[in-house]
């Protein structure tokens, strides 16, 4: 067995950041998957990640490229009971879930209380001005929800058997990064992984 480990999110796949100028989704998974292949470290994800790759991936590339995702990556839930997370950890978790349900609360208040007459027509000829309002909200919304925390089971998964393993952790996604700066995790940004594979 190898002793460099690393635990891999989606976002490194996906990110645009991992392409080379021009490059399709198909040739930056490919390119991606010979540096692996031709290094001396293990890849795992967790079952969840990977299911949520594959079936990304199964609109997007050919057949053979998902099959080497499988070959390379070996794919293992975290034993969820058995992995320790501290206590205060879960305790900023909530408390920061908490301001953040309390401001997205506040922008859906301010987006009931648009002047219709104020706001500009849309480009799109099928949109109304209520669907521009319900758009921005969305966007709105999931900015201040979801940016710079976990915010998904693959999220927690990864960061589960990142600690199990004593494995570093593959990521573009700030607020995976942010729990690994928490957990001491080592972690590598996906734009930064080809060339540490080199």
């Amino acid at each position: 067995m190898k002793e460099e480990k690393f635990v891999l999110d989606t976002s490194l796949f996906l990110a645009n950041q991992v392409r080379e100028d021009g490059d399709s989704l198909e040739e930056a998974v490919n390119r991606l998957l010979d540096q692996m292949e031709d290094s001396e470290i293990d890849f795992y994800m967790p079952a969840s990640t990977f299911s949520e790759l594959a079936e990304i991936m199964d609109n997007s590339v050919e057949k053979e490229t998902v099959e080497r995702l499988r070959e390379v990556i070996v794919r293992k839930s975290p034993s969820r009971y058995e992995v320790d997370i501290p206590g205060e950890m879960l305790y900023k978790f909530i408390d920061d879930m908490r301001e953040r349900v309390d401001k997205g609360l506040r922008l859906s208040e301010k987006a009931v209380r648009k002047d219709l007459d104020e706001i500009e027509e849309p480009e799109h000829k099928h949109y109304t001005k209520t669907d521009k309002v319900v758009s921005d909200l969305r966007d709105n919304y999931k900015a201040k929800m979801r940016k710079g925390t976990i915010d998904s089971k693959e999220d927690i998964d990864i960061l589960l058997l990142a600690r199990e393993m004593d494995a570093g952790v593959v990521t573009e996604d700030q607020g995976v990064i942010n729990w690994c700066d928490d957990l001491g995790l080592r972690y590598q940004k996906g734009r930064e992984f080809p060339a540490y594979l080199e």
